[in-house]
């Protein structure tokens, strides 16, 4: 039987690359498990690319008024 772990504060953005990546490695043939025990991996050190939204994103200082 598998541990299972809260999401620990994690974005929609965060959540979604790691969704897509497990379904990438589905697609190649790995198992489920083993497919989300790399793609969290992954996150874990840092090496999914996470697009960043608006909120993310920092206001400019070059606002027009």
């Amino acid at each position: 039987m598998s541990k299972r772990r809260a999401k620990k504060n994690r974005t929609r953005a965060e959540n979604w690359a790691i969704h897509n990546r497990v379904e990438e490695y589905i697609q190649m043939g790995y198992p489920t498990e083993q497919a989300q025990a790399i793609a969290f991996r992954q996150y874990r050190d840092k090496e999914l690319e996470i697009p960043q939204t608006e909120q993310d994103r920092k206001p400019s200082n070059n606002m027009i008024t």
